[in-house]
């Protein structure tokens, strides 16, 4: 008989397993817990809200004769209102009987999976509000692929400053044609991401995706066709269209900022034709492919002045990408210079004048201007946000679904024959969009160069 090892006795071993569950995935929503601490909450229905707008007062100032003569015709204000509405939205989850047996106890498992997902789904929607406020309106959530396989999309052009920027571990996507002219994914169910590779900008599905080899594609928020346009659209003219069954139609998806910041003349806001009121439109600076500087943050304040009033860009927040930031950052420890003398109080000591407000979480000034970083915004771009003008409407505040009949949140799996099947399921539902009651009073710097490395 061979001697005992150790493998003849490792059954009877319990595994040390650490507390502490480790998080391989993103999960902020920076951006959007800004916007709800100073929003304007609208609930609406489907007669949807109107915003009234006054594009001026009118009045006819002119010279005139006081000897016996007409004093003229006056003129009158001019009024005008944009019309806002809702998407409506799911995030579904499936926990089956077996992860819920194996997993409610603590002797089993750190963590229990029912638990864990029932306390977070609120937080992972709120991330998609955040995803949702920098997009612009069409649900598209990335550019056109550079490279491709059935299940590994790459976002990695020269000039693709997004990448994989607006995309997390674990997402449901759509991959579209990036004509937009056919959705590959439409045949299969929650095509997922499983892993993203940061620095080489590739996505890995968990499915094949028929037709997405070779060609150039994008990622969207799944599911965009289910009523309204047939495929992503947004800036529409027909926005929001009541007659839809279902929801809205007109636009694919909520309105964040690329929608608000647009300058496009033919495109349309919450229903009103940017040429024919340009001063909705929002204050824009070109950097012309030439890194930030300090001169463009002043002429984007002067130009809103020159719009709206001497107050404007008070409350004003920038939101950046890192790579701005880094370049903000850069400028201000490069101009400054210190002097220091070896009979100071300091002793003659240099001065660290590098940045220590680096968190995620950390603001900076920019022209004054009060700084976020956003690792959701594309690379080449600031935008600018009157946070006081800003709103939400919404049919209801984010939930769980409930049913009407009996008040419950989790349902029992059944097959398509009825019968019971070993899984529960819940939902997290939410209706709403969100707008400015002022666009022209946002701003946004553009074509800014990326800096090296980034």
């Amino acid at each position: 008989m061979a001697t005992p090892g150790i493998l003849d006795v490792t059954p009877a071993q319990l595994e040390v397993v650490e507390r502490e569950m480790q998080l391989l995935f993103e999960e902020s929503d920076q951006l959007s817990a800004r916007i709800k601490k100073s929003q304007k909450v609208k609930t609406i229905s489907r007669y949807l809200y109107r915003v009234p707008y006054m594009k001026y007062r009118g009045g006819a100032f002119h010279k005139g004769s006081a000897n016996n003569a007409s004093l003229g015709k006056g003129t009158g204000m001019k009024l005008g209102n944009f019309t806002a509405g809702y998407i409506t939205s799911y995030r579904g989850y499936r926990v089956t009987r077996e992860q819920q047996n194996t997993t409610a106890d603590k002797s089993q498992s750190p963590i229990d999976v029912l638990s864990e997902t029932v306390a977070h789904a609120v937080e992972d929607a709120m991330i998609d509000d955040d995803i949702g406020l920098h997009t612009d309106g069409t649900g598209i959530l990335t550019n056109a692929s550079s490279a491709q396989t059935t299940t590994v999309l790459t976002f990695a052009g020269a000039t693709d400053y997004l990448g994989v920027n607006r995309l997390r571990e674990g997402m449901v996507v759509d991959v579209w044609k990036s004509d937009l002219s056919v959705n590959l994914s439409v045949a299969l169910t929650n095509v997922q991401i499983i892993a993203i590779d940061y620095t080489a900008k590739t996505v890995t599905l968990d499915q094949a995706v028929t037709g997405a080899d070779g060609q150039t594609n994008v990622l969207t928020i799944p599911g965009l066709e289910s009523y309204g346009p047939a495929s992503p659209t947004s800036f529409s003219s027909t926005w929001p269209d009541r007659t839809v069954a279902g929801g809205l139609g007109g636009d694919s998806f909520r309105h964040g900022m690329g929608y608000v910041h647009s300058i496009t003349g033919t495109d349309y806001y919450l229903g009103v034709l940017r040429s024919g009121t340009p001063q909705i439109n929002s204050a824009r600076v070109n950097a012309a492919s030439g890194g930030i500087t300090f001169d463009h943050g002043q002429l984007m304040i002067d130009q809103l002045i020159a719009r709206r009033n001497i107050n404007d860009g008070k409350d004003l927040l920038g939101v950046t990408h890192m790579a701005q930031r880094f370049a903000i950052q850069k400028l201000g420890t490069t101009i400054n210079n210190v002097f220091i003398q070896s009979s100071s109080t300091d002793g003659g000591k240099s001065k660290d004048l590098l940045p220590t407000n680096h968190a995620y979480t950390d603001t900076f000034d920019f022209c004054g201007i009060p700084m976020i970083i956003s690792k959701r915004m594309a690379k080449d771009r600031i935008d600018f946000l009157n946070l006081p003008k800003w709103f939400r409407a919404e049919l209801h505040p984010i939930r769980f679904y409930t049913d009407a009949n009996n008040g419950n949140k989790f349902f029992e799996g059944r097959g398509t024959d009825g019968t019971v099947q070993s899984f529960t399921e819940f939902f997290i539902e939410a209706s709403y969009d969100h707008g400015s009651m002022d666009p022209g009073s946002d701003g946004v710097i553009d074509t800014i160069a990326v800096p090296v490395g980034w």
